[in-house]
C-alpha cells in the first residue's frame, strides 16, 4: 500500500505527539545557530506547530529578526527523528491561547496565562522529514540479513519528505 500525503501527515503528528518537545533553532544577532527545548502545544498537527514563551526571552527576539527555524525531535531509544522546517508568526488570540494552554506549561512560563505575559509562536511548517524504525533490534538484524542473502532491498527504517 502506497502511503498518500495525509496519512504520512497523520504518522508525523502521531511521532511528534509521542516525543512532545522539540528542539527550536533559531539564528542570533551573529548568524549562530542556537537551539533550545519546547513543548509542543497543538495536540493534533495540520500545517502548523505551536509553542509558549516568554516574550521578553532571547529567542523571541531572534525570530523577529529572522522568522525561519527548524524544530527536530529525537526519541534514540525508539530511533525516531524528525526535522521541520518552517517561519514563525506571533498569535496574539487570547482564545486560541487559551485553548491550547496546558498546565504541564508551568514548569517552563510560571506566569499566569494572560495575553502580556506569553505569547503564542507559531511555526508554519514548510517542510518535514522523519526518519522512524518500528521494529526491534532483533527484526532488524534478521531483515539485514535476509536482504544480504537474497539481494532484497531492507526497509527496516521509514523515511518521508513531506512538502507543507
Amino acid at each position: 500500500m502506497t502511503d498518500t500525503h495525509q496519512e504520512s501527515l497523520n504518522k508525523l503528528n502521531d511521532l511528534i505527539q509521542e516525543i512532545g518537545t522539540g528542539m527550536l533553532v533559531t539564528r542570533d544577532e551573529q548568524g549562530q545557530l542556537r537551539s533550545r527545548p519546547m513543548q509542543v502545544a497543538n495536540e493534533k498537527l495540520e500545517d502548523a506547530l505551536y509553542f509558549f514563551s516568554d516574550p521578553n526571552s532571547a529567542k523571541i527576539h531572534e525570530l523577529e529578526t529572522n522568522p525561519q527555524v527548524n524544530v527536530s525531535f529525537a526519541c534514540p531509544d525508539k530511533q525516531t527523528y524528525i526535522s521541520i522546517s518552517g517561519s514563525i508568526h506571533f498569535i496574539e488570540d487570547d482564545a486560541a491561547k487559551q485553548k491550547l494552554w496546558k498546565d504541564e506549561f508551568d514548569r517552563w512560563c510560571p506566569k499566569d496565562l494572560h495575553a502580556e505575559d506569553l505569547v503564542l509562536i507559531q511555526v508554519q511548517m514548510s517542510q518535514a522529514e522523519y526518519w522512524d524504525v518500528e521494529t526491534s533490534s532483533m527484526v532488524q538484524l534478521f531483515g539485514k540479513a535476509k536482504s544480504y542473502m537474497t539481494g532484497e532491498d531492507y526497509t527496516g527504517a521509514e523515511n518521508k519528505k513531506l512538502t507543507i
